[in-house]
């Protein structure tokens, strides 16, 4: 089994899929695919771009689904926008 996301199919980083899979899952989880993805892709040699590329990443998802959170989740409750902040570490005003 192959899955395709043909919505937003195009080519770009990894990290982006890998963050794409994960939006919305809990931390622990999340972790735990980032360390089966680091160890599928590159073994035991951890770059250190991984890092600050899978927090952008993980940005960018929140940044691209965040119109269509607005009209789905519940009034008030930013998921994406929380998950924006997460990922970047920027606090919010």
């Amino acid at each position: 089994i192959v899955p395709v996301d043909w919505e937003s199919a195009a080519v770009g980083p990894g990290e982006i899929d890998l963050a794409m899979l994960v939006d919305g899952w809990p931390t622990d989880v999340v972790d735990a695919c980032a360390a089966a993805y680091v160890d599928a892709r590159w073994g035991a040699v951890l770059p250190e771009s991984f890092g600050p590329r899978f927090k952008w990443a993980r940005a960018y998802v929140a940044l691209r689904w965040l119109p269509a959170g607005m009209r789905h989740e519940p009034h008030g409750s930013g998921t994406h926008m929380t998950a924006l902040f997460g990922a970047t570490g920027i606090e919010p005003v």
